[in-house]
């Protein structure tokens, strides 16, 4: 057990069943459990437990979440054997209720029937909730509370928390027998390493299905999840329509299967009659062979309040490794977060009305227009590029500049927790605590991202971060100094390393706890470096097959493009990252922000490359040659002759010199300076005699003579090589040359 598998961790939901009689049992008071969010709650525990320093103040942490949350006066946790593990005030105030719970049997009621139940003695209640663990008793957790409405709300709360303690107990437990038995310690970590993506999946589930408000997205997310956990080679989300009696094809990775009306026969009548997981290692039906194309299938229901909703269902695997008992069970876990969310779909879906959230969304995206940049501020000796895509009609990205003069800027870059008009009021409000307290910071990110999260953990809503990154850029010393709070790490990449330097998080994100301390990093910026900023949108964006982009393949384009232009790497890497999701719903935004230290008055663009007979292809070029000329600011009229001399001559060398043979390709060498363009293309094409072409030749005339005339017309000089297939094609600009 490491501590990264807790900081990793913002949620864990563990749904267990509870005394029903429990309803009946309440008390007035002014406290009200309904006040309480449940993602809050579970959130809460986490952040505490991931601020925590050691194994042993675990449990203390979530029983303290606990006593604030639920409002409980003392509690008492006791192992199998009635041991006292912990206590809070219990002995002190209830040692004799203690006695009477045990002489009149209540904890051997709850051992023996696995639930919850309450007790109620001199005008205060006892909750007593059994520990488990996969079934298996563990202990008990007693807790008392005078001022509280017993409500099934609560219950499912304090029955969620006891059993996210019972697991953080039974897990201590392995902890320590790992440091007692060396000899055993390899098997030990691997289990823990198990459960840890066990808990990164059910981790990912619940973030993911925080921000969803519709059940095809939950049930299109429950699909993806089971893909990454179990790799089945088909999987499919069934729900039953107890009214018609049969099932819909809700999700699944055979596109035309989705939609499908299916009747309750065979494995799926068996799975709504019994409620039971269904394993079938031979697949004999008919039914399912046609319809699901499988040799061997695993069933595991959906429930919603106790009835069946639906099946997940999976064939076997591409490996054709059957599914182990750990893989069920965490299927089992992402089913029951299923059915947590649709709860909260159901909750949502009652109070809040359609009209009212897409009011909401239209001030948010006004909010969000305004706060984001039009355009990067002009400095002589720094490049700067940046993009926000959202996902949905609002994002949660944001970056920002504020340039101070030519040689010192401030670069922004967060990303906030949510989407929808929460998360713009916030990124307004981070935006307007970064400008009051820029004046303060001097040239120390860390002291600007320490002052704005004081003011922002007081007015922040509750759930709600902001992982962020601020740097400031001191163009007379050629350094950066940076300060990144919970965010991705930053990427700089130097022309003396072929490997860039990652800045990762030097503390928590902003808005979650108080007084925190943000330290202020630096490095060198030397001419020709890159630093590029981005939020998870880049490097989380799945594909159709549900396989993220990576940060490999960010780190390649970085380092193949890293003397291109910031504007070209930039929109390298989103049309990257755009063909690899091509098709996949853009789960998350995608914002990124590049600097890199470049003399503008100096620079020089040069390459030469293939390029297919494609005029697609052509037409990308050209366009990438079209955003040197810009950064150089050449006028609009001569960038136009150029753009269209470019394209004529490559069509010109596809269509006659290549004829469009797959197997010839076009070579383009060029060179842009301020000054000049001089390009050179080849083809493999025959040529022609172009020195026996006078300027009265009725070839002039014909499409590809047309084009002489055209080149002829605009360059200050055009040179046809060898056999006629290689023209070199020389432009100044004006200002310059002749």
């Amino acid at each position: 057990m490491t501590e990264d598998l807790f900081n990793e961790l913002d949620q864990l939901i563990d749904d267990l069943e509870f005394d029903d009689s429990s309803e009946e049992n309440e008390i007035k008071d002014n406290k009200n459990i309904q006040d309480i969010d449940f993602y809050t709650f579970i959130k809460h525990i986490f952040d505490s437990i991931a601020n925590s320093v050691d194994v042993e103040t675990y449990l203390n942490v979530i029983i303290d979440a606990m006593m604030d949350f639920l409002f409980l006066d003392s509690c008492i946790m006791l192992n199998h054997d009635n041991e006292i593990i912990l206590e809070r005030d219990f002995i002190k105030n209830h040692n004799s209720i203690l006695n009477d719970i045990k002489e009149e049997k209540i904890l051997e009621w709850v051992k023996i029937e696995r639930k919850s139940t309450v007790y109620e003695k001199n005008n205060t209640s006892f909750i007593i909730a059994p520990l488990l663990i996969e079934s298996e008793f563990d202990g008990f957790f007693i807790a008392c509370s005078q001022n509280i409405t017993i409500t099934p709300k609560f219950h499912n709360l304090f029955n969620i928390s006891t059993s996210i303690l019972a697991i953080f107990y039974t897990k201590i437990k392995l902890y320590k027998e790992l440091l007692q038995n060396s000899d055993h310690l390899e098997i030990k970590v691997n289990e823990v390493k198990h459960l840890y993506n066990e808990l990164l999946i059910i981790h990912d589930f619940v973030k993911k299905a925080g921000s969803i408000f519709d059940i095809p997205d939950l049930l299109d997310t429950l699909k993806d999840l089971t893909i990454k956990a179990a790799s089945p080679n088909k999987c499919f989300v069934l729900t039953y329509n107890e009214k018609s009696n049969n099932f819909i094809v809700s999700s699944s990775t055979v596109e035309e299967k989705k939609g499908k009306i299916l009747p309750v026969i065979d494995i799926l009548a068996e799975t709504v009659e019994n409620k039971k997981i269904i394993k079938i290692k031979e697949v004999e039906s008919e039914f399912l062979k046609k319809t699901f194309q499988a040799y061997s299938i695993l069933s595991i229901p959906i429930f919603f309040k106790e009835n069946i909703y639906g099946i997940l269902l999976m064939t076997e695997r591409f490996t054709n490794k059957p599914y182990s008992k750990e893989d069920v069970e965490l299927l089992k876990s992402l089913t029951r977060q299923t059915e947590n969310s649709l709860e909260n779909i159901r909750l949502y879906n009652k109070y809040v009305e359609k009209q009212k959230i897409e009011r909401d969304l239209e001030l948010a995206r006004n909010i969000q227009k305004n706060l984001l940049p039009e355009h990067p501020p002009e400095m002589p000796m720094l490049e700067i590029s940046g993009l926000s895509l959202p996902a949905r009609q609002v994002g949660g990205d944001y970056f920002d500049y504020l340039k101070l003069d030519d040689d010192h800027i401030w670069i922004f870059l967060g990303d906030v927790s949510g989407k929808g008009i929460s998360a713009s009021i916030l990124m307004a409000m981070v935006r307007s605590y970064l400008k009051s307290e820029i004046r303060n910071a001097g040239d120390s990110p860390g002291e600007l991202l320490t002052n704005v999260n004081d003011l922002v953990v007081n007015d922040i809503y509750e759930g709600k971060f902001i992982t962020f990154i601020a740097v400031y850029v001191d163009l007379s010393k050629n350094k950066i100094y940076y300060s990144n709070a919970g965010h991705l790490p930053a990427l700089h990449m130097t022309k003396n390393n072929e490997e860039p330097f990652e800045y990762g998080a030097d503390n928590l994100p902003i808005g979650i706890i108080e007084n925190i301390k943000y330290p202020t990093r630096s490095a060198s910026f030397e001419n020709g470096d890159v630093l590029v900023l981005y939020t998870d949108g880049i490097n989380e964006a799945m594909n159709l097959k549900s396989e993220e982009y990576g940060f490999e393949k960010l780190v390649k384009n970085i380092k193949d493009h890293r003397k291109d232009s910031t504007k070209k790497l930039l929109n390298i890497i989103i049309r990257d990252v755009e063909k690899w999701s091509k098709g996949a719903p853009q789960h998350d935004d995608t914002t990124m922000v590049i600097i890199k230290n470049s003399d503008k008055n100096k620079k020089e663009f040069t390459d030469e490359f293939y390029i297919e007979n494609d005029i697609n292809q052509i037409n990308d070029v050209v366009e990438d040659l079209v955003v040197f000329l810009k950064e150089l600011e050449i006028s609009d009229d001569e960038i136009f002759d150029i753009k269209l001399v470019l394209s004529e001559l490559l069509i010109n060398a596809a269509k006659h010199g290549n004829k469009f043979d797959k197997d010839k390709k076009i070579k383009l060498y060029y060179n842009i300076t301020k000054e000049k363009i001089i390009t050179r293309i080849y083809d493999e094409g025959d040529g022609f005699d172009h020195k026996e072409i006078s300027d009265y030749d009725d070839r002039l005339l014909e499409e590809n003579g047309r084009v002489i005339i055209l080149v002829s017309s605009i360059a200050d000089r055009v040179k046809y090589i060898g056999k006629g297939n290689i023209v070199e094609f020389e432009k100044w600009f004006r200002g310059y040359g002749i």
